[in-house]
Order: C-alpha cells, then structure tokens, then sequence
C-alpha cells in the first residue's frame, strides 16, 4: 500500500478495547461464585466536539482519565473524565502545540501521565515527551526526546517492575516521507533518559496497541495487529509479548480474527487477568470486543459488541471497566464517515468467589 493510503487509514482509525465471554457462576459446599454479567452502556457525558487519534490514561491515585489531543480539528486540550460522577471537563493546562497519534501512558510511582511524539499532518512527527501532572493540572516538556527519530501512533506501556515506560513502533514522517518503524524504545522518568532496546518488533508497525499483561502475566507486555505497508492487505494479525527484564520477544500461537484489524484500543483491568481490545479498522469499522487470555495464550471474541462499528476511539481502564472516547464510524459501501463525542462504559463479566462457611 502506497504511503498516502495508508495515511488514510490511520487518520479514519484508532485503538478499541474487547471483552470476554461471560460464564456460568460456580457453587460448591466450600465456595460461593457471584458473577457479573458484562455491560455496554453509552454514558450521558460526551467529549466537547467528536474526536479521533487522541490519547487517553487513567491516573492511579484518583480514578480519573485523561484524555489529550487528537483530531479533528487538531487540539492541544486536556480533558478529564470523572467515571464515578459520569463528568467531563476541559482542563487549564495544554499540549504545547496541538497534535494527533500521540500515545500516552500512567506512571504511578509519581501519579503522572507521559505522553510521547504525535503529528499534525506537516513534514515531521514530534519526538517531544510531555508529564502531565493530574494533581496540580501542570503540564511540562522533559529535556530528553524521542531518539532516534520522532513518531507517531506508536503504542507506549508503563511498566510496574522496571519502573520504566516502553515504547513500541509507530511511524515518523521526513524530508524522505513517511517510513514505519520496528524499534523499541525504553524511558526512565526518573532520570529523564530515553534509550533504544536491542530486541525489534517482528515487523514495521503503526496503529497497532500494546497493554501490560494483569494478574500472574505482570512481568510482560503484549501488542496487538497493527498496519505494515509491507504485507499482503497491510494489517497484521500477530500478537507480540515482550518481557522487559530480558529485552526478548516472542510471537504468540494465538492470533487477531480475520479480517485482521487495526485501529482497536486495548488494556487491562486490575479485576482480570486478560487483555481487552475494542472496535478496530478492517475492511470498515468493527463493534466487535476481542478478549486475550494470557494465561491460556487463546483470544476470541465476545458476544457483547459496542453501540456502533467503530475506529479512532481510545480506551482506558479502571479498576473493573473500561472506558471508550469518540471514534469513527465507516460505512464499507458508502465509505461515508461520522465522527462519535460519545464515551462508552465496556464492564467485562467477572465471577469473584468469597469464602463461605459450611453449616
């Protein structure tokens, strides 16, 4: 696919998140089983104008999400979401200049959000990183870059054990044009330096979304699909788990449904040891929810599906649901878009067991 295309593809595209199959609640003499039933519900707050390619990060000490750029038109703002009062607000602090395909991620040792790279449509990404402090609503440029290159939609993790953030593909746009990338970059916040890892991604990847693995999968992390120019249909299908300790990849067994998507959002929620991937960009828009069980290296997908078939929207989790920002519908016949203000509330079905004294 010729590089202007493909740009056509990621502007009408972003990252969704997926839920898993409900199952049935157990019940023995010594344990009780109380399921919950997974939910789709559209929330009565909305963005303040639709919105696609932004980026969004739930902070650790207060619940909220924040959500930061995206298109169109091109916005600098910061937006905070409320998920206990269902409330949005346009924050004081800005980017410092407004951007798209930026990727951003919680740091919780110190309760900020790092958000990294990101375009306008101009002749070069940004290779800025910018901490955001939720707390005190300041927003500050750091001295390091993105090295060796700036970039967009590329897919950054937070990393618990390392206390680092990664950093993974995306594409940078030059005097040469636009050029993917495989690399893998690795950020200290606390000393404010960037560094290139050994180990590549098995292909050249933008629009793709990675997530820390939850529950005994800590010490990884997995990105999925994804768009490369250089494959037959452009989009991958693989699932990719890198494990920072050791700088090493590994391609798993299990693989994205055909069509293979891209533009999907995933993430995990403290309550679930999975992987959820929402919407996604195929031959048109998917409502489809995908669910990753880590441990079984097995993803399907769920019979919950969002409102409506979507792609560009961006996800973040809380402690047991996920939450899903604007986005674009595409019709596949028509080919005709409509961007989405609305916020969606994805809440997995869970079954959590509590002891039970046996008369």
């Amino acid at each position: 696919m010729q590089a202007h295309k493909t740009l056509t593809l990621i502007i009408t595209g972003l990252t969704l998140l997926l839920g898993p199959v409900p199952h049935v609640a157990a019940k023995t003499k010594s344990v009780q089983a109380q399921h919950q039933r997974e939910r789709v519900t559209v929330k009565t707050a909305a963005l303040p104008s639709p919105l696609v390619d932004h980026s969004c990060a739930t902070d650790t000490a207060s619940g909220k999400i924040y959500c930061f750029g995206g298109e169109p038109p091109d916005a600098s703002w910061v937006l905070e979401y409320t998920p206990t009062t269902d409330t949005l607000v346009t924050k004081q602090a800005t980017l410092p200049t407004p951007r798209w395909g930026l990727s951003c991620t919680a740091y919780a040792p110190t309760h900020t959000i790092y958000c990294f790279g990101g375009w306008t449509g101009g002749t070069s990404t940004f290779d800025e990183i910018v901490e955001y402090t939720p707390a005190t609503d300041t927003l500050i440029t750091k001295h390091a870059v993105l090295s060796p290159s700036g970039r967009a939609l590329s897919s950054c993790v937070s990393y618990t054990p390392t206390g680092k953030i990664y950093c993974f593909g995306g594409f940078q746009r030059g005097a040469n044009g636009v050029a993917y990338l495989d690399d893998i970059l690795e950020y200290d916040p606390a000393a404010d330096v960037m560094a290139v890892k050994i180990a590549r991604l098995p292909h050249k990847v933008a629009y793709h979304s990675c997530a820390a693995g939850a529950g005994l999968a800590r010490s990884k992390i997995y990105c999925f699909g994804g768009i490369n120019p250089d494959v037959p249909g452009d989009q991958l299908d693989q699932i990719v788990e890198y494990t920072p300790r050791t700088d090493t990849l590994k391609i798993k067994a299990a693989t994205l449904p055909a069509p293979t998507t891209t533009a999907h959002s995933c993430s995990a929620t403290a309550a679930m040891r999975k992987i959820y991937c929402l919407g996604g960009l195929a031959e048109s828009a998917l409502d489809q929810i995908m669910v990753y069980n880590i441990a079984r290296d097995v993803l399907t997908v769920s019979s919950a599906t969002l409102p409506s078939p979507r792609s560009g929207s961006e996800c973040a989790a809380t402690t047991d649901a996920i939450y899903c920002f604007g986005g674009v519908e595409r019709d596949s016949t028509t080919h005709q878009t409509h961007l989405l203000s609305e916020i969606v509330e994805y809440r997995p079905g869970l079954s959590r067991v509590r002891s039970q004294s046996v008369p």
